[in-house]
């Protein structure tokens, strides 16, 4: 449904950040890579993965096209790369399990920058 959601926008070049989602159990591999091909549909200028679980979306998107897709343990070390990929128009999708806790890195990119959501 995220996904629907950034495509259904039109936005170009989105910045995706994708944790690994835990609850997927024994299906994990699998389903993530299936997110990495469909997070290349949406041609994000750039794609981060989020937590160990993550890797094979993070593999997926780039054999799918994606140029800037990078690997992160946690998602807070990501700030520095995602940060300066953000402009005014950027879309940010944040996206995964609760116990991943993307809403740090939401956080500290928001903090500071006005009109951030």
């Amino acid at each position: 449904a995220a996904f629907d959601l950034v495509r259904a926008t039109h936005s170009r070049g989105p910045v995706l950040v994708i944790g690994e989602m835990r609850e997927l159990g024994s299906h994990s591999a699998r389903e993530h890579a299936a997110a990495g091909r469909n997070a290349a549909s949406l041609h994000p200028s750039l794609l981060v993965g989020v937590g160990a679980g993550a890797w094979p979306l993070v593999a997926a998107a780039r054999r799918s096209g994606v140029r800037e897709a990078i690997w992160v343990r946690e998602g807070l070390d990501a700030l520095d790369t995602v940060s300066p990929a953000i402009t005014r128009n950027t879309l940010v999708l944040f996206k995964a399990s609760r116990s991943v806790h993307l809403e740090r890195l939401a956080w500290a990119l928001g903090a500071g920058r006005q009109n951030a959501i």
